[in-house]
């Protein structure tokens, strides 16, 4: 009978056992399912973390870029700037000196004009007294040659009065005679 009760507590420790193998198993199944998704979200994590640290590469790469094109830009930038300026005073430059070129000549020509205008009113004086000298010594002309026929017509007067009185002296004589 002992025999019978080892085998009966044999077999109850085996169906525990049995049951706790079960149950391990059970749990060992459990445990090897939220290993595979743990593992699959391992996974998936590793996967965007590559595909995020692609990205970040990328968008290093591309800031690196940018950053380089925006220093050309500058640079350039920079450049056009300091031509412009360069350009400008240039342009000041060369205004400045036909301004002083213009104001050179301006007084030239105020100067030119000045001395021709000096010079006509000193020939239009000139002229003007030559013109009064000429009016006076006209003037004594005419009135010399004025005096000359008054004095020949006088004359002629006095020659012709003289004669008609002659003429009437012989007809008076004449006539009584």
């Amino acid at each position: 009978s002992t025999g019978w009760y080892q085998r009966r507590v044999r077999g109850q420790r085996t169906n525990q056992m049995a049951e706790e193998v079960k149950d391990l198993t059970a749990q060992l199944k459990a445990l090897q399912a939220k290993l595979d998704a743990e593992a699959s979200k391992s996974l998936a994590a590793a996967e965007a973390n590559t595909a995020l640290k692609t990205r970040l590469a990328s968008e290093c790469s591309r800031s690196e870029n940018l950053a380089a094109e925006l220093e050309r830009c500058k640079k350039w930038n920079l450049e056009l700037q300091t031509l412009s300026e360069q350009e400008e005073e240039n342009i000041t430059n060369k205004l400045i000196k036909r301004l002083t070129a213009l104001k050179r000549e301006k007084e030239e020509l105020a100067m030119q004009v000045e001395a021709e205008e000096e010079f006509l009113t000193n020939s239009l004086q000139t002229k003007l007294d030559q013109l009064r000298r000429e009016k006076v010594e006209l003037e004594i002309e005419l009135e010399n040659e004025q005096e000359n026929i008054f004095n020949r017509l006088h004359k002629q007067l006095s020659t012709v009065t003289a004669e008609k009185e002659a003429l009437e002296c012989r007809l008076s004589e004449d006539s009584t005679g």
